[in-house]
């Protein structure tokens, strides 16, 4: 898995070096080109989904059957592993929001990385909301039915 991550990642951004790059700064959606506006929207609807359908569901539907985020110093890998880590009730509780301020897509147009800002708000042990704010990087596949899925968050 590890030896196929690096290849990935190698091969994305070797290809994104030819690609295409659009900062997102002071709105500037309407210069998307078609791909970037499709990994926009779907950040959007990532986003959304966190607070209709839960986290955990969110970060479910929106990865890969092989994605792969890093959270607390581990890697966790695939959909039952994502799931399992935001099914609890600490984020049954929080709230998360963000905003791509890059998009870039390889020069193939089968994968693209979007980075930004993000916040959290995540309750502490006595229910109160802590914020916790950083910045996020997530890289996008496209899959075989045209659709679009996080490999890495």
């Amino acid at each position: 898995m590890y030896k196929k991550a690096a290849l990935l990642y190698l091969l994305f951004f070797s290809g994104l070096a030819q690609g295409q790059e659009t900062s997102l700064d002071n709105n500037l959606y309407d210069r998307l080109d078609s791909i970037q506006r499709v990994i926009y929207d779907l950040e959007k609807s990532f986003q959304k989904m966190t607070n209709t359908n839960g986290i955990a569901n969110a970060f479910t539907h929106f990865s890969d059957d092989d994605g792969v985020i890093n959270r607390n110093n581990r890697l966790l890998h695939g959909k039952e592993q994502i799931f399992n880590f935001y099914n609890n009730k600490m984020y049954s509780h929080a709230k998360v929001d963000w905003e791509p301020n890059r998009i870039m897509v390889s020069k193939s147009s089968d994968l693209a990385f979007s980075h930004g800002n993000y916040t959290w708000l995540i309750p502490d042990e006595n229910g109160e909301l802590q914020k916790y704010t950083g910045i996020y990087l997530t890289i996008w596949k496209k899959q075989s039915d045209g659709s679009w899925k996080y490999v890495w968050d």
